[in-house]
């Protein structure tokens, strides 16, 4: 056991700003003056939730998985780029492969795992290039595929955490406001400012859950499936053309492959129950078709 420093300095930051915001709403020490523009935002209702929102994802998920997660905030108004077109392009480019391994399947073989390094179908050429069998190809691909798929479940668990905290420090804002109102009865000012208070951290975890949080962590999920379904058709294409499978089959298995995964061809996805009963109706539809 280690202590993160990146954690460790997230932790304090956070700590030393819900002591200035509690010390301010209780006046008890005055530390900022606000312009009269950002009063009605109530600053420190937004404080508290976003410091103690960052201050318990810190403390429940390891450093590394937060850095990881940071760039999936940009993702709120950006849609996955895997789609049915997409797919279908996919399916063609395997097919144009096919044409290639024809020719010289060794030499082109090689040369596509060269050009398509850094991708997971070149992953999976040059892992054919070797003395790998088939099925353990089959598995080093799936192992990769499953890899990737998890470390995005994690994300998509940590702002799924962020949305359960969130409205708990907003109910935690509106006890520290009940409580600064209770002691200051001989005060409007102070009654007005601390149900301000109050309502306003309540508000805004509520806001930042459903409007922040919880999308993010759909879009998360969505990604991952579709990343795990398009890595998993690449894989299947490649190992068809391998097998020296006509065109037309390799062709009319990529199209249905799709339509074959179920809930258990997902790793790992009992620990989101919200994603299997979607996946389970969604199977239930096809074979009722």
């Amino acid at each position: 056991m280690r202590i993160s420093l990146f954690s460790f300095l997230i932790s304090i930051t956070c700590i030393a700003l819900i002591t200035i915001v509690v010390l301010d709403i209780l006046n008890i020490q005055n530390l900022w003056e606000l312009p009269k523009s950002l009063e009605v935002l109530n600053l420190p209702s937004i404080i508290l939730v976003i410091c103690g929102v960052l201050l318990s994802t810190t403390l429940t998920y390891p450093s590394s998985d937060l850095r990881k997660s940071l760039p999936y905030l940009f993702l709120l108004f950006f849609q996955s780029k895997i789609s049915e077109k997409e797919l279908n392009l996919d399916a063609n480019r395997i097919l144009g492969w096919q044409q290639l391994l024809n020719h010289n399947r060794k030499k082109n073989r090689n040369d596509l795992g060269d050009s398509l390094h850094n991708t997971f179908e070149g992953y999976v050429f040059s892992l054919l290039s070797t003395s790998y069998s088939e099925d353990q190809v089959r598995e080093l691909a799936k192992a990769k595929i499953a890899y990737r798929y998890n470390q995005m479940q994690r994300s998509a668990r940590i702002y799924s955490s962020m949305g359960v905290y969130a409205p708990s420090f907003g109910m935690l804002g509106t006890l520290i406001g009940l409580i600064f109102m209770l002691s200051s009865f001989d005060s409007i000012e102070a009654l007005g400012a601390g149900l301000s208070f109050a309502l306003m951290t309540t508000f805004y975890g509520i806001l930042l859950a459903n409007v922040l949080f919880y999308p993010i962590e759909g879009k998360i999920r969505s990604m991952a499936e579709n990343e795990y379904l398009r890595s998993m058709l690449i894989l299947e294409g490649i190992l068809l053309i391998e097998q020296g499978k006509p065109a037309i089959f390799v062709n009319d298995a990529l199209k249905t492959y799709s339509n074959k995964l179920t809930v258990e061809d997902f790793p790992n996805l009992d620990k989101d129950p919200h994603q299997s009963e979607l996946l389970t109706s969604k199977k239930a539809n096809q074979d009722a078709a």
